[in-house]
């Protein structure tokens, strides 16, 4: 199934134990799909969470600074259009990245 034009997948990553958003070691955690898109997600030991973007005619890499992070875990939104992708964790704008013209 090709993925939609535009779209949107936003979802919790919930916090399995208290430090894991803010600990030195790696979390690698599950994929997340819909549509034909998939989103694969690891912090890394500097707070930053890397997202691997699959199924939009190439692989794009996404990167931010977690944010300080609620009782729900942290809010993830990666959003697309013919032009661009946008990454945001909790409220704000990590990252954008244009999408090359065909």
């Amino acid at each position: 199934m090709a993925p939609p034009d535009e779209g949107t997948i936003s979802f919790w990553l919930r916090a399995t134990r208290p430090d894991m958003f803010t600990c030195p070691n790696p979390v690698l955690f599950d994929p997340v799909s819909d549509g034909g898109v998939r989103l694969s997600m690891l912090k890394d030991a500097t707070r930053r969470l890397h997202v691997r973007l699959e199924g939009l005619g190439k692989v794009y890499q996404l990167s931010g600074e977690i944010p300080p992070v609620d009782r729900h875990g942290l809010f993830v939104c990666v959003r697309w259009t013919p032009v661009k992708i946008d990454l945001f964790l909790g409220q704000t704008l990590a990252q954008q990245v244009a999408i090359p013209a065909n």
